[in-house]
Parts: C-alpha cells; structure tokens; sequence
C-alpha cells in the first residue's frame, strides 16, 4: 500500500514532523472487518527518528526522519473496546470533524444517525473533542429504553413522595 499516492495520509504524516507529536487521518474507508462490511476508521502515525538523533527542533527532526509507525483503528472496534456493552442505554455517535452528517460519521453501533432521535432525547449532549489534534464530534444522547426506566423511577417517586407527604399531613 503505497502511503504515499495518498496527499491527505502525507499532510499528516508531514504534521507528525512539523510538531514532533503523533498525528491522526481524517475518516477513512477501512478493509472489511470480520462480518465483511467496510467499515469507517483512521490512521495515527507517529514518527521514528535515527537511534540517538536528535528531534528537538524542526530541522534535526527533518535530518533524522527515518520513516513513520503507522496504526489502523477500526472506529467500531475501538468503541468496543473501550465501552464493551456499557453504552446500551446511550446512543453514541462519532464524527470527524465539527459536521454531523453521514459523510464524516466515524462511530454508529447501531447504524441508526437520526438527527430526529438525538433531538427528541431526554439527555443529550453533544461536545467536541480534541484527538491528537484533530477534532471529533461526539453525540450522545439517551435511548427510550432508558427514558422509560427513569419514566417509572419518576413515577414511584412522586407517588412515594405524595403518600409521605399525605401521611405527613394526616
């Protein structure tokens, strides 16, 4: 795979010069993973200087370069990773960049973007992160499964707290 017939892969693997930190590709499509389907992920790329030389400033790590460490991440993967099933009251998405739309989604577990549903949630938030300088968009709101838990928690409390109150009075 020749990185380097890619511009995009090369302005990053460029930025892990000019900073010296490692650096990471906007949405890619990556190989299919075990069921098959394409799925969206990134690369990070962090430089490897010559043994002992020097990579303080821009010229010495420009005289040492002697490639780049290259690591695929699979978004789906990672999440899971990360989250396990913790998530399954959340709806989760990630974006690359600061645009929510089907072209920059990265992260989807349950391929269900619905500006509708994150609208509608009791909870939601939505916060930009910063990924090795490069920005995500996070959207996380939660799911009716979960809206229905606390609907009923709210339910027995106010009858609790109406009894207590009663018997209070009484």
């Amino acid at each position: 795979y020749d990185v380097f017939a890619r511009p995009e892969l090369c302005a990053v693997m460029e930025r892990t010069l000019n900073t010296g930190q490692a650096a990471v590709t906007g949405k890619l499509k990556m190989a299919p993973g075990s069921d098959g389907r394409k799925k969206a992920g990134f690369l990070m790329y962090v430089p490897i200087y010559k043994k002992g030389g020097a990579h303080d400033t821009l010229a010495e790590r420009r005289a040492n370069i002697i490639g780049w460490a290259a690591a695929a991440f699979r978004m789906n993967e990672l999440m899971f990773g990360m989250l396990g099933d913790s998530a399954a009251d959340l709806d989760v998405e990630i974006f690359d960049g600061e645009e929510m739309s089907e072209q920059t989604l990265l992260y989807d577990p349950d391929y269900s973007h619905n500006e509708g549903m994150l609208k509608s949630a009791w909870l939601k938030s939505i916060m930009r992160i910063q990924v090795v300088g490069h920005t995500w968009t996070l959207a996380i709101s939660s799911l009716p499964d979960f809206e229905a838990r606390l609907d009923q928690a709210k339910t027995r409390l106010i009858a609790g707290a109406g009894a207590g109150i009663s018997i209070l009075l009484t």
